[in-house]
C-alpha cells in the first residue's frame, strides 16, 4: 500500500508542476509585462519594432493562442504607419506541436488585418527587409509547416508608388483556405473591394492554389473570377466582368510564370488566351497569344466612352473578330501575327509598337467596300485609290509607318485589285 501511495505521489509532483506552471504562465499573459516581452522578443527576432496589445492563452481542448493589437513597423528607427497592423489573431495548435511536432496549426483567424504598402523614388519596397529577415529564420531543411484552416476578415491593403503617384486601396478583404502545406493544392476564396484616384471595384476569385517555398515555385488553378469596375472614364458607369485561369505556374528560381486556359468576359467582349513571362528579374519577357469571338466594336468604344466616328453605312462596323500572337519587352510590343477581320473584310498582317519612334504596320484586306466607311454625307472620291486616301488622310498624320494591300477595292462602282498603299510620316502623305 505505502508503494503505491509513493508511486502515485511521485506521478503526482510532476503533474501538479505541470499544471502549476500552465496556471501560473496563464496569468503571467494577461499582464502587461509579459506582452512588453513578447514584443521585445519578436521585434529582436524581425530587427524592426514590434508592439503586442493582449495576450492569452487556452489549454483545452487544444491549446490556443489570442493576440490583439499586433503592429508591425516599416523600420524601426522610422515614425511611419505601421506595415502591418492586426486586430486580432487566434491560433489554434495540436498538441504534438507543442513536444516537438512539426510546426502544424489547426486553424488560424485574422480580424481586421491592415497591409501598407509603399514603393519610394528608388524604386524598393518598405517591404523587402522584413521579407529577407522572415526568410532568413526560416531555417534549413525542406518546409514541414501546416494550417488546416485560414480565416482572414474585414483585411486591408493600402499601396502607394512615389514613382508614378499611384495610389490603391483594397478594403473588405475576405479569404478562406484549407489544408495548406508546402507543395500541396488547397482550395481558397477572397473577396476584396477597392478604390483608388479614378477606379472603384468589388471582386471575388476562388480557385486551388500551391504553395512550395522549398523549390520557389507557386501555382494556381481552375481560378473563377466575377467582379464590377467603375471610374476610368467608363461611359456606362460600370461595368460586370468575368473570367476564368485554367493554370498558372510560377517558378521563381528559373524567373519564369505560365498562363494556360485564360478567359475574360466583359464590355461585351469575350478573349480567350495564354502568356509566357521569362526573365522576371531582370527585363521581363511576355510571349503571348489572344483570340476574341465576334463582338460589335461600337458598344465596345461607347462603353469605353470613345465611340467610334459616324459611317455613312449605319451597319458598318458592326463586327469584329482577331487573333493576334506576340512578345513584348522593355516597352517594345511585337504583333507577329494577326489574324481576323471587320463586317466582310478578313484582314491578316502584323505590326510593332517601338517604345520609341512610329509604329509600324503591314496589313493585307481580301475586300473592303470602301464607301460604306466614309463620314455621312461626303461623297466617295471617285477611284477607290482617291477613297483611301480621303479615308487615310489623317491616319497619316500620325507617327505610323503602315504598308497595306487590298485583294480588292470597291469605290463608286469601281473595283480596283492588287491595290497597294504606304503610309510614312517622313513623307507627311498617303501615296499608292
Amino acid at each position: 500500500m505505502r508503494r503505491s501511495r509513493i508511486a502515485l505521489t511521485l506521478f503526482a509532483v510532476p503533474v501538479a508542476l505541470v499544471v502549476a506552471g500552465a496556471v501560473l504562465l496563464y496569468g503571467l499573459v494577461r499582464l502587461s509585462w509579459f506582452e512588453r516581452r513578447a514584443g521585445e522578443w519578436m521585434s529582436a527576432q524581425l530587427d524592426t519594432r514590434v508592439t503586442v496589445g493582449s495576450l492569452a492563452l487556452g489549454y483545452l481542448p487544444t491549446p490556443s493562442l489570442d493576440v490583439g493589437r499586433l503592429a508591425i513597423a516599416v523600420d524601426a528607427g522610422t515614425q511611419s504607419p505601421p506595415l502591418l497592423e492586426l486586430g486580432r489573431a487566434r491560433t489554434t495548435l495540436p498538441w504534438r506541436t507543442l513536444f516537438g511536432g512539426d510546426p502544424r496549426i489547426t486553424r488560424l483567424e485574422l480580424s481586421a488585418p491592415t497591409l501598407r504598402l509603399a514603393v519610394d523614388a528608388a524604386g524598393r519596397g518598405n517591404w523587402e527587409s522584413l521579407v529577407e529577415q522572415l526568410a532568413s529564420l526560416g531555417g534549413a531543411g525542406p518546409a514541414a509547416w501546416s494550417v488546416g484552416a485560414l480565416l482572414v476578415a474585414d483585411g486591408a491593403v493600402e499601396y502607394a508608388d512615389a514613382r508614378d503617384g499611384i495610389r490603391l486601396e483594397l478594403t473588405g478583404i475576405t479569404l478562406s483556405a484549407a489544408g495548406i502545406a508546402p507543395g500541396t493544392h488547397f482550395p481558397f476564396e477572397l473577396r476584396f473591394a477597392g478604390h483608388g484616384p479614378d477606379i472603384v471595384m468589388h471582386a471575388s476569385l476562388a480557385g486551388d492554389a500551391m504553395t512550395d517555398p522549398d523549390r520557389d515555385r507557386y501555382a494556381a488553378r481552375g481560378l473563377d473570377y466575377r467582379g464590377w469596375l467603375g471610374g476610368l472614364g467608363l461611359g456606362t458607369g460600370g461595368v460586370e466582368l468575368a473570367g476564368t485561369l485554367e493554370n498558372l505556374q510560377a517558378d521563381l528560381a528559373a524567373g519564369t510564370v505560365a498562363l494556360a486556359g485564360l478567359r475574360f468576359d466583359g464590355l461585351g467582349l469575350r478573349l480567350a488566351g495564354r502568356a509566357d513571362v521569362s526573365e522576371i528579374d531582370g527585363v521581363p519577357r511576355v510571349a503571348f497569344a489572344v483570340s476574341t469571338e465576334p463582338f460589335a466594336p461600337r458598344a465596345l468604344a461607347n462603353s469605353l466612352n470613345r465611340p467610334l466616328p459616324e459611317t455613312a453605312d449605319p451597319a458598318a462596323l458592326a463586327r469584329v473578330v482577331a487573333t493576334m500572337e506576340g512578345r513584348y519587352q522593355a516597352g517594345r510590343l511585337e504583333l507577329e501575327r494577326i489574324e481576323g477581320g471587320f463586317d466582310d473584310t478578313r484582314v491578316t498582317g502584323s505590326a510593332i509598337v517601338p517604345a520609341e519612334g512610329p509604329w509600324q504596320a503591314r496589313l493585307e484586306f481580301d475586300r473592303l467596300d470602301l464607301d460604306r466607311y466614309l463620314p455621312p454625307e461626303v461623297e466617295a472620291a471617285g477611284a477607290p485609290q482617291a477613297t483611301l486616301e480621303s479615308l487615310l488622310s489623317e491616319v497619316a498624320a500620325l507617327d505610323l509607318v503602315a504598308d497595306l494591300r487590298f485583294g480588292e477595292a470597291r469605290s463608286s462602282g469601281v473595283v480596283a485589285r492588287g491595290l497597294r498603299v504606304r503610309i510614312d510620316p517622313a513623307a507627311a502623305d498617303v501615296t499608292p
